[in-house]
């Protein structure tokens, strides 16, 4: 008798691909469109002046944006305030499939990989991630920091070796990074 199944590699295989090619579907409409003028936010412009070095670090911008902005605009040499408003943009889109990224982790085991592709897919489509992606703003790292955390202490207290403390460790320093309101995770650490 022939097994109809398919093998359990075959099964990993096409849903790593399933969930690279929603991941490269979502970073598509993060950055879509992203070139409007850097004016359109009030609250770009600070943070632009920082990623080009026009202003002295304060610390009342997150640490994270500022600097994924300058490597990104390192990278790409996109010039002057419009180069470094898209690749703060850029930033926030990345850290917009990293969110969704944890959050497929994090659904997983519960659901099963079919359902958590498709609440991910759904997650990518949520207005809100959709358009706070498209600004040089902190709530989308401190959101996939935050997820980042929560899996990162499920996989510590399941398996409670060295790498997944390390695990955590860097999820904690992104998070730190990410914002200030990060310190509500020593309560959830706690």
């Amino acid at each position: 008798m022939v097994n109809d199944r398919p093998s359990n590699s075959g099964r990993v295989i096409g849903e790593t691909l399933l969930l690279f090619s929603l991941l490269a579907a979502a970073l598509w409409l993060f950055t879509w469109n992203n070139e409007f003028p850097s004016t359109l936010h009030a609250d770009e412009g600070g943070k632009v002046d920082f990623i080009l070095k026009n202003r002295p670090p304060d610390f009342h911008h997150p640490l994270l944006l500022i600097q994924t902005g300058r490597l990104i605009q390192t990278v790409t040499n996109w010039p002057g305030v419009e180069g470094a408003a898209r690749a703060g943009r850029w930033g926030s889109a990345m850290a917009g499939v990293l969110l969704l990224l944890g959050f497929y982790f994090w659904v997983r085991r519960p659901l099963g990989a079919g359902w958590a592709l498709v609440g991910t897919a759904i997650l990518a489509m949520m207005p809100l991630l959709a358009v706070h992606a498209h600004y040089v703003k902190e709530d989308v790292m401190l959101t996939a920091a935050i997820v980042a955390v929560v899996v990162a202490l499920r996989c510590w207290r399941e398996n409670d070796e060295l790498w997944t403390l390390m695990l955590l460790g860097a999820a904690l320093g992104m998070a730190a990074a990410s914002h200030y309101k990060s310190v509500l995770m020593l309560v959830i650490m706690a």
